[in-house]
């Protein structure tokens, strides 16, 4: 189901190579938006709030933010993509 999920939000998202795209958490539906996302030839870009994750992610090769204050989610995407 959550394959599903993540590949329905990307089709009506219009997601497609060189997108550029923020998952915020890496639950069941974000890891596989990641999957297909990055499949598809978007620039992903994930957003946890755990350095264990992070590290993680960054050695899958995603680029990571960490979720700080709630507020600075723009800020820190601006930084990045």
């Amino acid at each position: 189901m959550p394959s599903t999920t993540a590949w329905n939000a990307l089709e009506r998202s219009g997601v497609a190579r060189g997108t550029r795209l923020v998952i915020v958490g890496m639950g069941a539906v974000g890891s596989a938006a990641v999957a297909l996302a990055r499949a598809r030839g978007a620039r992903v870009l994930a957003a946890v709030r755990e350095q264990a994750q992070a590290t993680a992610l960054r050695a899958s090769g995603l680029e990571v933010i960490l979720l700080g204050e709630p507020g600075a989610l723009g800020a820190a995407v601006k930084s990045v993509l």
